[in-house]
């Protein structure tokens, strides 16, 4: 008997030989539902786990088989619906499904209003209407041939069909099989529809409209910026706005109790210090000067900016507002898409980017909307030369730079690979660079003492506010690595390409772009301490690779990540939209 197996927040089906996964949440780059993925109170896990619970209720006592046969239809359905933002028309045939069908009812509204349900009790009922996902429990009415021709006239070019049957004698080409001890699933997957294209989502840019003169950036959050916000892409790009296209710009939300060690970075930007960090303050500097500011820049799906975009056309309808959605499919699987005023801000901004085409493709997909890659860079900031890099100068080095110790940078992950790799790379070294979480220091002190002769092989450099000195850490190394669960796209990893380094990093939402599709790096699933390991031995054994990986990094950078080339393109846009 076919089983159906839950572990580590994926569903898989083991019978007749064979194991297969049938869903995975991790995958979230490819899954359009309107429900949040990863929220504990309201995602498609808590979605999936309370209808085994209710089918489990529902059947206790009777053949186990039915149970398991039910739930392998639900996750049929509910990955059915998730392969396309659209809503899904469901039609369930027979009397069996009736309950059932009035559950699922309630779950593909949740996945998106517009979807719905049907239920018939006969296949020669009259319909007229064409249906994505056509479930049937075949009760000795019609054969399974029957069903896949009524298939053909009633569904659409995209459509799922499910038929359930008892007759395990049955083989139906083109269909996989699963079989729950009496019971057998068949399922069958018509994709006919062309296939999506980003173009569609792209306006068509004309002469120029306006005039940029004045910029302001004001901060999302009930804070002030930080020090490092000030030449991340939430300051990087105002102030190249200033320094390239001789724009005035505002940062409005530094601390006036602050000092700034990267204030001298952007010298000439207008620094505003406001009294407090309430969007009652944001809102009273925006009354006062939003008027002369030709374009508003913001970063982030927060409540902050929706009510300063508000305010901002209020008083400049004809000013360009930008939002940058530097985030991850995480992010965005979280974000209330359709709730009025998400909807309504993000109709108040006039170009909308994010950082990497999976993802551009990922949300245009998704919430069907215009949606702009823009990348981000990495900008020279204290340097006082940028030098191109030299590989023949470069040392048997792999380098992490950020915060070590945190949850989502798995700073272990990496030492216990760097660890089971040492063995082929004793003349390489790990350099940690980053403050390090206090609780992570007794992880450190454990591990160096179970691994005493990997002392001088690993350093843990701490905090390096100089970034000429930062700077030449990247330059010094030949590896860069990442090996976090969880990330948008971080700015290590362009300066890590300006640095001519090759790129290790886990399977994330943007991967393949911080590793240009394979050109400059590798990548290995996240947590997988032997896949990582390989990966590290592979690249620092083999010299021609990674010598043709540092050196397409660098030309990868000068290609896609150099931040007056983003910023070019960038004002370019703005000025047409």
């Amino acid at each position: 008997m076919g089983e159906i197996i839950y572990s580590d927040f994926s569903y898989y089906y083991e019978g007749e030989g064979i194991s297969e996964k049938l869903f995975d949440y991790r995958e979230s780059i490819k899954d359009y539902t309107l429900l949040p993925m990863h929220s504990f109170d309201n995602s498609i896990d808590g979605v999936l786990k309370r209808a085994h619970a209710a089918l489990t209720e529902r059947y206790a006592g009777t053949d186990p088989s039915l149970l398991v046969t039910y739930f392998m239809t639900y996750l049929l359905i509910i990955t059915r619906h998730m392969e396309e933002p659209e809503p899904v028309n469901v039609l369930c045939l027979g009397k069996e499904l009736e309950w059932i069908g009035t559950y699922i009812s309630e779950d593909i509204q949740k996945m998106h209003p517009d979807s719905r349900l049907q239920i018939a009790e006969d296949i020669r009922e009259s319909l007229d209407e064409k249906f994505d996902l056509i479930i049937s429990f075949d009760e000795k009415k019609f054969s399974a041939s029957d069903f896949f021709e009524f298939v053909k006239e009633h569904s659409t070019e995209n459509c799922r069909a499910i038929f359930i049957t008892d007759d395990i004698e049955i083989v139906y080409d083109g269909c996989s099989r699963y079989i729950f001890g009496r019971y057998i699933v068949f399922t069958k997957h018509e994709n006919t529809a062309a296939e999506f294209s980003i173009d569609k989502y792209v306006k068509a840019l004309g002469n120029p409209k306006r005039t940029i003169k004045t910029v302001a950036a004001i901060t999302p959050h009930d804070r002030p910026f930080n020090n490092y916000e000030l030449i991340k892409d939430i300051g990087a790009v105002p102030y190249l706005f200033y320094k390239n296209k001789g724009c005035t710009v505002y940062m409005v939300g530094i601390d006036k109790d602050y000092t700034y060690s990267f204030e001298s970075y952007v010298q000439g930007e207008e620094l505003v210090r406001l009294n407090d960090y309430s969007l009652e303050s944001k809102i009273k500097w925006l009354n006062e000067y939003g008027k002369d500011i030709d374009c508003l820049m913001l970063f982030g799906t927060y409540r902050n900016n929706m009510v300063v975009a508000d305010k901002y056309k209020e008083l400049r309808p004809d000013g360009v507002i930008y939002l940058a959605l530097d985030a991850s499919a995480f992010w965005i699987n979280n974000i209330p898409r359709y709730e009025t005023n998400v909807d309504e801000f993000y109709k108040k901004c006039d170009i909308i980017g994010t950082s990497t085409v999976p993802l551009q493709k990922f949300i245009a997909k998704k919430w069907k909307m215009d949606i702009r890659v823009v990348r981000c860079g990495y900008y020279p900031f204290g340097l006082s030369e940028m030098m191109a890099p030299v590989y023949e100068k470069k040392k048997n080095v792999i380098l992490t730079v950020g915060r070590v110790g945190t949850q989502h940078k798995r700073t272990d992950i990496l030492l216990q690979s760097f660890a089971q790799a040492y063995s082929e790379i004793s003349d390489w070294k790990l350099r940690i660079v980053g403050p390090v979480e206090s609780e992570f220091y007794g992880y450190i002190d454990e591990f160096m003492q179970e691994h005493p002769y990997m002392e001088d092989s690993i350093s843990f450099v701490g905090e390096v506010e100089d970034k000429e000195i930062l700077h030449q850490e990247f330059m010094d190394s030949k590896v860069f690595i990442l090996t976090s669960e969880q990330e948008g796209f971080p700015n290590v990893i362009p300066e890590a390409m300006s640095a001519g380094c090759a790129i290790l990093v886990t399977d994330l939402d943007n991967s393949d772009e911080m590793i240009d599709y394979g050109n400059c790096g590798l990548k290995a699933s996240i947590n997988n301490i032997q896949k990582i390991a390989d990966n590290i031995r592979s690249l620092c054994n083999d010299e021609a690779m990674l010598k043709r990986m540092c050196e397409n990094s660098y030309r990868t950078y000068q290609e896609k990540f150099d931040y007056n080339l983003i910023i070019d393109n960038l004002y370019d846009e703005l000025i047409r939209v």
